[in-house]
């Protein structure tokens, strides 16, 4: 062998940026202040599986580029290497997540979601002797990644009853536990105390910054109500809430050192304008960006329908209301939809003279909507969030949607923003 004979070489792509979260005023990117636009996405992509090809995660996030999203939550470990990859040459920013449970075994909904008897077979198996070491890998595996804002320990380890409690709360209640006997929810000292949390905790973070000190930690609280009073959430440096928008601003009083975000939230406006509505809020991540396998509520279905995007990364209508709270450009998006029903997906197989709901989702000021030529009246859009309607019996032809705003140059610009639909 040559002296000067290469014998391995690695390539890094890295970025220049600073980064900062204000328990006041939020998230900063270079000095400037910006709000989280973010969805959480699962690791499968329905039936191609989980070794999912670089081209459908870029199909995927080009969505979420015009949906308005700038963040992407990892649910609930390491991601595939060629999807950090992508967010970095796309401009997400990222929070990386590894552990779903810890050393405590979490219901495992294998009939059905909240269908008992439950499994427990998971990672708690392994974590008391795998689990440094695999958080260490991840992060030194991932770390050069400029897109990364946060390293997550953790999804819903606080989750109550399952398995943490403690006798300050004699009962204590889920996002997912609609369903649960009454035992299920109360405090039962034979389970492990939520107070065992925190030393654990306090080892991860020191594992992490170990090998990286230029993040922040994290992780996604389910209860928070009783991980701020064991001080688990001191343990981190920022704290996510999952559905727990209610909160914000009784716990931002009682420590306004602390930096929240929300971490799961659901699609609804009203949880949207409690980010909008409070600048220490640093934004918010849907649950979920696409729908996935898994939580299902029992065969024939088996996987979850809470995404924007389906399984096959097509657009549902809650993704285009999305689009007119997050987007910055003039858009409209017509959808049908019978009178009575709750309408998932887009459907257009009516019958002559059915009576159907049109809806305008846009972000402009105005809209107006045109069947076949004729004007069903123009709506205005006076508040966040609201979608424009339209009722009238369906008939054959075209239908079409003009959205504007009162600025000039949309004014211009609003016939190139025309949705057209024909139905022969």
């Amino acid at each position: 062998m040559e002296a000067d004979e290469l014998v391995d070489e690695q390539v890094t792509t890295v970025g220049i940026r600073s980064i900062s979260f204000d328990s006041e005023k939020g998230f900063f990117l270079n000095g400037k202040p910006t709000l989280l636009k973010g969805v959480c996405v699962h690791h499968d992509a329905g039936t191609l599986g989980a070794a999912v090809p670089k081209a459908v995660w870029q199909r995927r996030l080009e969505k979420f580029k015009d949906l308005g999203a700038n963040a992407i939550r990892m649910s609930h470990n390491p991601p595939a290497p060629n999807l950090l990859d992508l967010c970095d040459e796309m401009g997400f920013f990222v929070i990386d997540e590894i552990f779903d449970e810890w050393e405590g075994p979490k219901n495992k909904w294998s009939t059905g979601h909240n269908v008992y008897p439950p499994k427990h077979d998971g990672y708690f198996e392994h974590f008391p002797e795998w689990g440094e070491r695999d958080l260490k890998d991840w992060v030194q595996r991932d770390r050069n990644h400029p897109s990364i804002i946060a390293w997550s320990i953790g999804n819903e380890i606080d989750y109550p009853n399952d398995p943490y409690c403690h006798p300050s709360f004699k009962e204590m209640t889920g996002n997912n536990d609609k369903d649960k006997p009454v035992e299920e929810r109360q405090y039962d000292p034979n389970k492990p105390n939520a107070e065992r949390l925190v030393s654990i905790s306090k080892k991860l973070v020191n594992y992490v910054k170990e090998m990286d000190m230029t993040r922040p930690v994290t992780a996604a609280l389910a209860y928070p109500e009783l991980s701020n009073l064991t001080g688990l959430s001191d343990t981190l440096d920022i704290v996510g809430y999952n559905y727990k928008e209610h909160l914000y601003e009784q716990d931002h009083n009682k420590n306004t050192s602390q930096v929240i975000y929300g971490s799961e939230n659901s699609h609804s406006v009203e949880n949207w304008l409690e980010v909008v509505n409070r600048p220490y809020i640093s934004g918010q991540f849907l649950w979920t960006g696409i729908d996935f396998l898994g939580e299902a509520q029992g065969w024939p279905i088996r996987g979850s329908r809470a995404g924007l995007l389906d399984l096959a990364g097509r657009e549902k209508p809650g993704f285009y209301l999305r689009k007119s709270l997050w987007s910055k450009e003039l858009f409209g998006k017509l959808t049908v939809e019978q009178m009575g029903s709750h309408q998932e997906y887009f459907k257009w197989d009516y019958h002559d003279d059915d009576l159907v709901l049109i809806r305008g989702y846009t972000n402009g000021q105005r809209a107006e909507c045109f069947v076949n030529g004729k004007s069903l009246g123009v709506k205005e859009v006076t508040k966040i969030g609201e979608v424009p309607e339209w009722q009238t019996n369906f008939q054959k032809g075209e239908i079409k949607l003009v959205v504007l705003n009162d600025d000039n140059e949309f004014l211009r610009m609003c016939f190139t923003h025309l949705v057209t639909i024909t139905i022969y």
